[in-house]
């Protein structure tokens, strides 16, 4: 870039230059389950394709990488799986599968307890309930017709 004064005369010359870092490379992701949320280095970058054999593509500066993938399966289940090292480099296409197994969400595991809590309570009442029957039939006396008291065995 060049200025120029009143006269006309060029004074100064400026160059300027950006660096832009090249060095990038393509990480497709295939997940079993399809459609699951990719996450890398914790960060949301999309969802992988439901259809089997395609992958979610993105390009990526160099280097190592954490990949996520987790699919909601209702309110108690997730299908979760993880890629730890991944590493990228410039000018490459780097592929990899991210097998994702069914796993208790927190809310999951709350509510599994919060159901067993109750079944157990349940059972306590049931079995309270039954030992105070038996209680109260063993206080019963056996009377003949006369008001006499009759042994057991009668």
């Amino acid at each position: 870039m060049r200025f120029f004064d009143e006269k006309g005369c060029g004074f100064y010359n400026f160059y300027f230059f950006i660096f832009k870092n090249d060095k990038k490379g393509i990480l497709r992701i295939s997940t079993a389950p399809g459609n699951a949320k990719i996450f890398i280095d914790g960060k949301r970058k999309g969802n992988s394709p439901s259809e089997i054999g395609m992958s979610f593509s993105i390009e990526l500066n160099e280097g190592e990488y954490s990949v996520l993938a987790i699919k909601p399966d209702g309110e108690h289940y997730e299908y979760k799986g993880e890629k730890k090292d991944v590493f990228v480099t410039d000018d490459t296409i780097q592929s990899i599968k991210i097998k994702l197994s069914r796993k208790e969400t927190e809310a999951g595991r709350v509510a599994r307890e919060a159901e067993a809590e109750r079944k157990r309570q349940d059972e306590k009442r049931q079995r309270e309930e039954y030992f105070s029957r038996i209680k109260a039939q063993r206080n019963y006396v056996k009377l003949s017709a006369t008001g006499k008291e009759l042994p057991e065995s009668a």
